[in-house]
C-alpha cells in the first residue's frame, strides 16, 4: 500500500516547499520587525572585522559586513545572507535525502524541513545560526559521499571538502566542535567507518577544521582567552536548582523543540530508533543516528543540569530528520507509520509557520506580541538623533549606553549610525564585546548623551566624569496594546576624567 502511494505523483511537498518559500521572500522583503537587539550587536561587529569577538567567532561579522558592504546601510543587507543560506540548507538537505534513499525522499526532506516553525525566523534573523546550520549540512553531505566510495583514494576530495566546511562551521559557532565527536562515534559504530579510521583521510580532513581555528585561538590567545570563558558560563548547570539534577528542564526543551521543529516533525524524527535493527538500517543509517537522534540525546542529558536554550539542538535536526524520511521512504513494516506522518507533519509545520508570521505581524494588537523585542527601534533612533540635533555641540557629542542591546540599536538606527559607547562597572569584568573595544579616551571635554533603559539607575561614575549632568525630557516608544518603552537620557557636559 506505501509502495503504491510513492509511485503516484504527489505534489505536496513541492506546494509546501513552494508555499514556504513564498512566504518566507514576502516576509523578508515586507517585515514590520527592526533589527533584534542580537541582529544590530553583530553588526557593529562588522565595522570592526577581526579574527574574534567577545562572545563568538567572526563568520557572522564577516557575513553582515560583506552584505552591507555590497548592499548598504539597511536592515535587508543586514538579513540577507540567512534568507539565502536558508535556502540553499533546504537544497542540500534534499540532496543528502535523494542520494540516500531516492528523489522522492528528497523532496519531503526539503518539505519538512522548510515547513519548521522554527526554520521560519532563522531564515529571516542574521544571527550565527543561519551559518552554522548551512555549514553543518555541507560537512553532512560531504562526509555522506566520501562514506560512499570504496576506494580510498576516489573520496579524497569529499574528505578534504568536510574539512572545509566544518572548519567554516567552527567559525561561526563553537557548537559546530559536536559534529566531529559525534561523526567520530558513528564511525566507530558503522562498520565500513571503522575501516575508515585507519586511514589517513578522517584525521586530515580533522586537522583541516582545526587549522581555520587557529586565527581565533591567536585572536582569544592575545585577549584572554574571552571567549572561552565566556563558553564555559554556559555549561556551569543551573545555579537556581536544589540538586544536580532538574528534571523541569528537559520537560522545557522537549516544549521548545515541539515549537521549533513542529510537535509532528519532532515525533517522526525519534520514530526510526525502532528502525535501526541490523536487518532493517541501510548503509548510512548510523551515522545519520549519530549526527541526529545522537547529539539530541546529548543534549537532552545535558537539559537534566541546566537550561538549554530553543537554538542550541537545531544543527541535530538536520540528520534527524533525513534519517526518519529514509525510514518511512524504505517501506518497512516498522516504519510504515513514519511514511503516513510526512504529510500531516508538513502541514502542521506549515501551519505554525503561517501562525507565526501573523502574530508578528498583528502582534502590536495582541495580548502577548511575539515580535516585541524587534520593535520600536527604528523610532527611539529616530528620536535620540532629534535629540543629539538641538544640544548645544552636537557635533561634539558622543552617546552612551549601559545595556548592549541598547548600545547595538542607537548605532545603527540613530541618523548618521554614529559609535556608541558601552558604559560597564569596572569592576564588574568584561560582559560584551564593546569592553574590548576602546572606550572614548579621544574625546575629552565633549559632551555625552547617556540614554538609559526605565529601571537604570544613573552611575555615579558618570556624575564625577562630567562638569554637570543634566536629565532631559523622557522618550517613549509605544508598541501596541499599551506597552511601551520609556528611556531617560542625560546631556553630560565636559568629560573630564574617564567613568570607566
Amino acid at each position: 500500500m506505501i509502495e503504491g502511494c510513492r509511485l503516484q505523483g504527489d505534489n505536496r511537498p513541492w506546494l509546501i516547499i513552494g508555499l514556504v518559500l513564498g512566504l518566507r521572500t514576502l516576509f523578508f522583503f515586507f517585515s514590520p520587525l527592526d533589527l533584534s537587539p542580537d541582529e544590530a550587536y553583530y553588526w557593529d561587529w562588522s565595522r570592526h572585522l577581526d579574527w574574534g569577538y567577545y562572545s563568538k567567532p567572526p563568520m557572522v561579522a564577516w557575513l553582515i559586513g560583506a552584505s552591507t558592504g555590497l548592499l548598504g546601510h539597511s536592515s535587508l543587507a543586514v538579513r540577507l545572507p540567512a534568507l539565502v543560506f536558508s535556502i540553499v540548507d533546504l537544497l542540500i538537505v534534499f540532496q543528502v535525502a535523494k542520494r540516500l534513499y531516492g528523489e522522492r525522499a528528497g523532496i519531503w526532506a526539503a518539505a519538512l524541513s522548510a515547513a519548521m516553525p522554527g526554520g521560519a525566523l532563522l531564515g529571516f534573523i542574521m544571527t550565527i545560526d543561519a551559518p552554522l546550520l548551512l555549514f553543518w549540512s555541507l560537512s553532512l553531505y560531504c562526509l555522506l559521499r566520501a562514506l560512499d566510495h570504496g576506494e580510498r583514494e576516489k573520496s579524497g576530495w569529499w574528505w578534504i571538502g568536510c574539512g572545509v566546511a566544518s572548519g567554516l562551521g567552527l567559525l561561526s559557532k563553537q557548537t559546530m566542535a559536536a559534529f566531529w565527536a559525534l561523526a567520530g562515534l558513528g564511525l566507530l559504530i558503522y562498520q565500513d567507518g571503522r575501516r575508515w579510521l585507519k586511514t589517513p583521510w578522517p584525521w586530515l580532513s580533522g586537522v583541516i577544521c582545526l587549522f581555520f581555528l587557529l586565527p581565533v585561538v591567536f585572536w582569544n590567545w592575545q585577549n584572554g582567552w574571552i571567549t572561552l570563558q565566556h563558553t564555559a558560563h554556559h555549561f556551569q548547570g543551573d545555579s537556581g536548582s536544589d540538586g544536580p539534577w532538574t528534571p523541569i528542564h528537559l520537560l522545557e526543551l522537549i516544549l521548545s523543540q515541539a515549537a521549533v521543529a513542529s510537535p509532528l516533525t519532532l515525533v517522526l524524527m525519534f520514530l526510526p530508533v525502532r528502525c535501526l535493527k541490523k536487518e532493517r538500517r541501510g548503509k548510512h543509517d548510523m551515522m545519520l543516528a549519530s549526527l541526529g537522534l545522537g547529539g539530541l540525546a546529548l543534549v537532552s542529558l545535558l537539559s537534566l543540569r541546566q537550561p538549554i536554550n530553543a537554538n542550541w539542538p537545531a544543527p541535530f535536526h538536520v540528520a534527524a530528520l533525513i534519517l526518519a524520511v529514509g525510514a518511512a521512504f524504505r517501506g518497512s513494516d516498522g516504519c510504515s507509520r513514519s511514511y503516513r506522518l510526512l504529510s500531516p507533519a508538513a502541514w502542521t509545520g506549515f501551519s505554525l509557520t503561517l501562525i507565526l508570521y501573523v502574530a508578528v505581524i498583528l502582534g502590536p494588537l495582541l495580548p502577548a506580541d511575539p515580535g516585541e523585542r524587534a520593535r520600536g527601534w527604528r523610532e527611539l533612533g529616530s528620536r535620540i538623533g532629534q535629540v543629539v540635533r538641538q544640544l548645544p555641540s552636537p557635533d561634539s557629542t558622543f552617546l552612551v549606553a549601559k545595556g548592549r542591546q541598547l548600545v547595538s540599536e542607537l548605532a545603527f538606527y540613530v541618523p548618521g549610525s554614529p559609535k556608541v559607547f558601552r558604559w560597564h562597572d569596572p569592576g564588574a569584568g568584561i560582559k560584551s564585546q564593546y569592553e574590548l573595544w576602546p572606550g572614548p579616551w579621544d574625546r575629552m571635554g565633549w559632551d555625552c548623551l547617556l540614554v538609559l533603559e526605565e529601571g537604570e539607575r544613573l552611575p555615579p561614575q558618570i556624575k564625577d566624569s562630567f562638569l554637570e549632568v543634566e536629565e532631559l525630557t523622557q522618550v517613549r516608544i509605544a508598541l501596541g496594546r499599551e506597552r511601551v518603552r520609556t528611556f531617560r537620557p542625560y546631556l553630560c557636559r565636559g568629560l573630564v576624567r574617564s567613568p570607566w
